[in-house]
């Protein structure tokens, strides 16, 4: 997760396509299973209000920038994202713990 965020910061413009389920985030996740998650519906349930949330349909396209900015605006700044994916395995890189790694 922290190589997936440390590529996309390297050029904030890129374009990323956002679906729900298994994708390149997952890659490495102890979880992917041969490109099944075994926390599949935990999974599926934070795509899904984060896409909703941010007022986004899956498989639309938009830059890593414009996402960053959504998420930060209306799950981070508006203090939901522990109520959308608190309990996730990830929870330490979207909190800051690890400065080169944290999403926002």
């Amino acid at each position: 997760m922290g190589e997936v965020i440390r590529e996309m910061e390297s050029d904030p413009s890129q374009m990323i396509r956002l679906q729900v389920g298994t994708d390149t985030v997952c890659e490495n996740c102890p979880n992917n299973k041969n490109g099944r998650c075994s926390s599949r519906d935990k999974v599926i349930g934070y795509d899904r209000e984060v896409l909703e949330t941010c007022e986004i349909t899956e498989g639309e396209e938009l830059s890593y920038e414009q996402f960053k900015h959504l998420v930060k605006e209306k799950i981070i700044d508006a203090g939901i994202r522990r109520k959308i994916c608190g309990d996730c395995s990830w929870d330490n890189i979207c909190r800051g713990k690890d400065r080169q790694t944290s999403f926002l």
